[in-house]
């Protein structure tokens, strides 16, 4: 199943039923007669089961916001794109929507078919500028606007940039947690640990009072600046997580 498929099965639904965004995946739980339940905390984020024709998606009751809305929004993946399976359980959804991570096949379909439905990559496009890189601001805006985790739209913006000189890196007590980039990037010359030096790991060490988006300029910390310049945007999302957005210019 490719992507321009799950693309065009998430704009087909929402064209055909006319959903609003920004986008309650719950509303499309009740148009389908789909059961919504939420239950209590799990050792997976949720389930989607089909059973007598009966169709049940099951979210862990700890999750809420942003996450809860994917992780609904990825059981409805299950339920359009792998209809002929009764039981689908799901962990660390909130994790796995990036296209570089190894998940299985029909994990990865669920989270592009969330990310899609959520964000479609049709609006991220017509609202990225044109003739500039993303930044950290841009990213900011498109979530507050869809009422979607700053990570996912990271990803989504990265993804359909015009530029494609863009890498977002998510690091986690140092550690490169995830990451986004354009397919000319070598992934071999990511850095794996937060260099020192860098502005995140001047936010890792001090981290700011505000959650605001941070900015300079360097050559030579990262990888990708031993021979370009690069701009170097933070934002700390969480306790001991930062994410970095690196432009090559």
């Amino acid at each position: 199943m490719n992507k321009k498929y799950i693309e065009h099965k998430a704009s087909q639904i929402r064209q055909d039923y006319c959903f609003q965004y920004p986008l309650h995946p719950e509303a499309i739980c009740i148009r389908f007669g789909i059961n919504l339940i939420d239950i209590h905390p799990l050792t997976n984020d949720g389930y989607y089961i089909s059973h007598h024709f009966n169709k049940y998606i099951y979210c862990s009751s700890h999750i809420r916001g942003v996450h809860r809305k994917f992780v609904i929004a990825h059981e409805l993946g299950h339920y359009f794109l792998h209809n002929n399976e009764t039981i689908q359980i799901c962990s660390g959804i909130i994790n796995a929507f990036n296209r570089h991570l190894l998940i299985s096949e029909s994990e990865s379909e669920a989270n592009a078919f969330a990310a899609e439905i959520l964000l479609p990559s049709q609006f991220v496009k017509e609202l990225l500028p044109p003739k500039q890189s993303v930044t950290l601001s841009t990213i900011n805006a498109i979530a507050k606007q869809f009422e979607v985790s700053l990570t996912m739209t990271g990803i989504r913006c990265i993804e359909n940039s015009k530029t494609q000189n863009e890498i977002l890196l998510c690091y986690y007590k140092g550690g490169l947690k995830w990451h986004a980039y354009s397919d000319d990037i070598e992934y071999g010359r990511l850095d794996r640990t937060i260099p020192p030096g860098s502005l995140a790991s001047d936010i890792i060490e001090n981290p700011p009072t505000q959650r605001q988006v941070l900015h300079t300029s360097n050559k030579g910390i990262w990888n990708y600046s031993e021979d370009n310049q690069v701009i170097e945007e933070c934002i700390m999302i969480a306790k001991d997580t930062v994410l970095v957005l690196l432009i090559i210019e």
